[in-house]
Formats: structure tokens, C-alpha cells, sequence
């Protein structure tokens, strides 16, 4: 293979992923993350009492994290 085709290759691994794709990926990866934590607020308000003593989470905590917006950290 000529160093020519090589270095076109390096170069082509190297570069940074921008553009549309790129993009997308984050959009993508951005909505997977609110549905997961809204999953996992919605479970957490469902939880009975013994399980939230159990992580050391009181009722309060709970539901207080529970009604945060779905994008809220």
C-alpha cells in the first residue's frame, strides 16, 4: 500500500467526528438519557417503604426527586 493511501487513512481515523451525524448521536443519546431518568424517577415515587429504607432514600426524597422535570440532573 502506498504511504499516500496510508496517511489518507490516518488522517480519516483521526479526525474528529463532526457534522450531522455527530449530532444526531448526541440528540440521540441525549433523549435516551431523560427517558431513562424519568423511568427510574417514576419507579422510585412507586417504591414501598421497606425498599427506600433499604438504599436510604426517605418517602420525602423520593418524591421530591420524583416530581424534578425529566431533564433536571
Amino acid at each position: 500500500m502506498n504511504t499516500q493511501v496510508q496517511a489518507f487513512r490516518l488522517q480519516a481515523v483521526q479526525k474528529p467526528h463532526t457534522g450531522r451525524a455527530s449530532h444526531l448521536n448526541y440528540l440521540l443519546r441525549t433523549i435516551k438519557s431523560w427517558h431513562a431518568r424519568s423511568r427510574q424517577r417514576r419507579q422510585l415515587a412507586q417504591l414501598p417503604p421497606e425498599m427506600l429504607k433499604d438504599i436510604g432514600v426517605s418517602r420525602s426524597d423520593a418524591l421530591s426527586e420524583a416530581a424534578k422535570p425529566f431533564w433536571q440532573r
